[in-house]
Formats: structure tokens, sequence, C-alpha cells
């Protein structure tokens, strides 16, 4: 339910600023497979997965990628040391 949450205000947040060529990575491939119609959605999230495709539809392009958790690893501990270092721009 999060993972979707985060998918959901992340598109909404690409339409504020503009965007138009989106790449979506998670670690839930079965929220890809949802996404990309692959499987039927889950009702419990029907909802929020209509929020997505309305938005979808609103951008120029926008892909959902399956990235395996242990790809994420590394992202995490780029993240980690950016933050106790104070961020690129400090």
């Amino acid at each position: 339910m999060v993972e979707v949450e985060a998918v959901r205000w992340g598109l909404l947040a690409c339409m504020e600023r503009g965007y138009g060529r989106i790449q979506i990575e998670t670690d839930s491939k079965m929220l890809v497979e949802m996404l990309t119609g692959l499987i039927p959605p889950e009702a419990s999230i029907e909802g929020i997965l209509w929020d997505i495709e309305y938005s979808k539809n609103q951008l120029g392009y926008v892909e959902f990628l399956y990235t395996p958790r242990a790809c994420n690893e590394a992202v995490h501990l780029v993240a980690k040391f950016v933050t106790r270092m104070g961020g690129f721009y400090s």
C-alpha cells in the first residue's frame, strides 16, 4: 500500500513540476505488473491505481520498471552517505 501511494504522489509531483518523461522504479514486481496491466489490480488499491492511470495519461511518457531489492541497497547506501554529509549543496 505504501509503495503504490509513493507512486501516486511521485507522479503528482512530476505533473506539478512540468515533467513529461518519467521512469518510476520499484522493487515490487507485483505492483509493476498491475500498473502495466499484466495482472488485475487488487481491490484494496484499485482507486489509487485509477489515480495513477489518470496522472499517467496527463504526462507525455511514463514507464514503470521493476528493480530487484538488491539494486535498491546501493541507492539507499548513497542516500544515507549524502544525508550524513549534509547533502551535495551544503
